[in-house]
């Protein structure tokens, strides 16, 4: 008798439901452009379930478009970073910055310096924790 085991592997991130940026109504900017499409949006009624009904779908929509959406995506066990001591934290910007750097201009000069960003990254997380 022959005994057959099949195993799956989970890939990927389990995905939460997108959310809608609201944070970002604290920049001044941002929070006039939403208030200025919302109200153009927003409609009167004579029932005050319809009308509430009708302006949250619009209130939500108008947000999305002007605030977008987070992905959804939940961050992966044991990578919270406001612990790190500040020469981490201004490690790992420079690394992000870098990367996107690289990313826009995709040159060999541009990738050494990411990569010799990362370096120093790792290295100053390694090296310790507040």
């Amino acid at each position: 008798m022959v005994r057959l085991v099949v195993r799956t592997r989970r890939t990927g991130v389990k995905r939460g439901e997108p959310r809608i940026k609201w944070w970002k109504l604290k920049d001044e900017v941002v929070r006039q452009e939403f208030k200025r499409k919302a109200l153009q949006r927003i409609e009167k009624a004579e029932v005050v379930d319809q009308w509430w009904k009708r302006n949250s779908e619009v209130i939500k929509s108008t947000a999305q478009e002007v605030l977008g959406k987070a992905s959804g995506k939940k961050p992966r066990n044991g990578k919270e970073s406001w612990w790190w001591c500040p020469n981490c934290k201004e490690k790992i910007e420079k690394k992000k910055e870098m990367k996107k750097a690289y990313d826009k201009e995709r040159t060999e000069e541009r990738k050494a310096m990411w990569k010799d960003a990362n370096k120093e990254a790792k290295k100053a997380v390694a090296a310790g924790y507040v």
